[in-house]
């Protein structure tokens, strides 16, 4: 079963995610935020929106951040 790939030893992929505050982006990035095997950068257009706070807060534990375009 599987294909004998394994994460371990290697160094975290980064990965962008677009429109992070909202359904679909907020999910996606939260979801790879959680596998340690991705570092997330999620973008999104209004940085003051309550949701981009509240993304910007869960960044803080180093796994992703918050970009402003």
């Amino acid at each position: 079963m599987g294909s004998g790939y394994s994460k371990q030893g290697k160094s975290p992929k980064l990965v962008v995610v677009f429109g992070a505050t909202g359904a679909q982006g907020g999910s996606v990035a939260q979801a790879l935020a959680k596998d340690n095997y991705f570092k997330v950068r999620a973008v999104t257009r209004n940085a003051s929106s309550d949701k981009a706070r509240a993304l910007e807060d869960q960044g803080k534990s180093g796994s992703w951040s918050l970009h402003r375009t």
